[in-house]
């Protein structure tokens, strides 16, 4: 039974590679200007041992697109959103401080995460796999989980707010009850 789990998780992570591989028909340049200077991005992360999969993708527009757990499994989105000018350029910046167009990373081969990116450019365009952890590619993994976590804010926002009458359980004893007791 076990082997056919890992068989399973095994072709659902090939599905997820070719998935990437395919021409990025998503992609159009911006004409004007664009928070990732024109650059898009792919990113999956599959790690069978931990059960995380997770695929992002940022748009030359801005637009992040974010697929996790059996979401990006069965290829369901769940969750579109835009990033922030600084994460643009963050982002912009991880890809070309580190020449990742020519160079990409390796990664130190640690653990069972992988990570396949496909990067784009008007007339360039990179897929690697990186094996382990990178510097780099953890940098881009927290700025993607950032703008991601803001598909909670709304949920957030709609919890009651904290105040004294809360606190005390709305309820007050009359100071004569007290000097009583």
């Amino acid at each position: 039974m076990r082997s056919f789990i890992k068989m399973h998780l095994f072709l659902v992570g090939f599905l997820l590679l070719a998935g990437c591989t395919t021409r990025a028909n998503w992609y159009h340049p911006e004409k004007g200007p664009s928070p990732t200077n024109n650059l898009g991005l792919e990113l999956d992360l599959t790690d069978h041992e931990a059960s995380r999969y997770a695929r992002y993708r940022v748009e030359p527009d801005g637009v992040i697109t974010f697929w996790g757990g059996q979401d990006a499994v069965f290829d369901r989105v769940t969750w579109r959103g835009t990033i922030t000018e600084e994460e643009g350029r963050s982002i912009d910046r991880i890809v070309r401080d580190r020449d990742w167009f020519e160079t990409p990373p390796a990664g130190d081969r640690v653990g069972d995460e992988t990570w396949i990116i496909m990067l784009v450019e008007p007339g360039n365009r990179r897929g690697f796999t990186v094996l382990g952890h990178d510097m780099g590619v953890d940098e881009l993994w927290s700025i993607l989980q950032a703008a991601s976590s803001r598909r909670f804010v709304d949920v957030i926002d709609a919890l009651p707010k904290p105040s004294i009458e809360s606190l005390n359980g709305g309820t007050t004893t009359p100071a004569a009850e007290d000097e009583g007791q």
